[in-house]
C-alpha cells in the first residue's frame, strides 16, 4: 500500500484545501491495515532539514503543529520534530519542509523507506521537489515550484536539456496550489 502523497507549493494551498485533505487522509487511514496498527492514534513528524537557520525553524514547526491539528486532527502531543533519521519510523504523517532541497538532501534521502511506509507524506516547496525526479522518485514527475512569475524557466531548461522529457513529466506548482497523489 502506497502512502497518500501531498505536493504543495506552500502552506497556503494546504489551508485552502483543508477539507479535501482531511477526507483523503481519513480514507487513507481507514483502508488497508494501517488503522489497526495505530493503537495510540496517528502521529506526525516535521522534517526541517531543508531549512536555513534564518528561516526560523521554530515558527515553521509551530505552523506544522497547527496544520496537523486543524487539518488532520492530530493533537500537538502527537507531533514531533525529526532530528535524526530513525525518529520518523512508524509515523502516520511525515512532512518535508520547504527551504533549499540541496541543503537537506543528504538527510532526506535516508528517509525514503519510512516515507513509503507511512500513511501520508507531505512535501512543501523544496520537500515537494525532493519527492520527485531525480531525487527520491516517489512521484513520477520533476517538481518545479514558485516560478510562475518567470514563466517556469526550470521546466523549459529540463525539456531543452533532455529531449525525452515531455511537459507531462514535469509538475509545476504555482503559489497556493497542491497536488494530491
Amino acid at each position: 500500500m502506497s502512502p497518500l502523497i501531498v505536493l504543495a507549493a506552500d502552506t497556503a494551498g494546504l489551508l485552502r484545501q483543508a477539507e479535501v485533505l482531511r477526507k483523503a487522509f481519513q480514507k487513507a487511514l481507514s483502508t488497508g491495515t494501517v488503522s489497526s496498527s495505530l493503537p495510540l492514534g496517528p502521529t506526525a513528524v516535521f522534517v526541517g532539514a531543508n531549512l536555513d537557520p534564518q528561516d526560523e525553524p521554530a515558527s515553521q514547526y509551530e505552523l506544522f503543529v497547527y496544520l496537523m491539528e486543524s487539518i488532520f486532527q492530530i493533537p500537538p502531543a502527537k507531533c514531533s520534530e525529526c532530528k535524526k533519521s530513525g525518529s520518523v519510523q512508524g509515523s502516520t504523517v511525515i512532512l518535508l519542509s520547504g527551504g533549499n532541497p540541496q541543503r537537506g538532501w543528504e538527510f532526506v534521502q535516508g528517509l525514503r523507506s519510512s516515507l513509503l511506509e507511512c500513511v501520508c507524506v507531505i512535501g512543501i516547496s523544496a520537500g515537494a521537489m525532493q519527492l520527485g525526479r531525480p531525487m527520491l522518485c516517489i512521484v513520477p514527475w520533476f517538481v518545479v515550484v514558485h516560478e510562475e512569475a518567470e514563466g517556469w524557466p526550470s521546466e523549459k531548461a529540463l525539456r531543452e536539456a533532455h529531449q525525452t522529457i515531455s511537459k507531462d513529466d514535469i509538475l509545476c506548482l504555482s503559489s497556493g496550489t497542491i497536488r494530491i497523489v
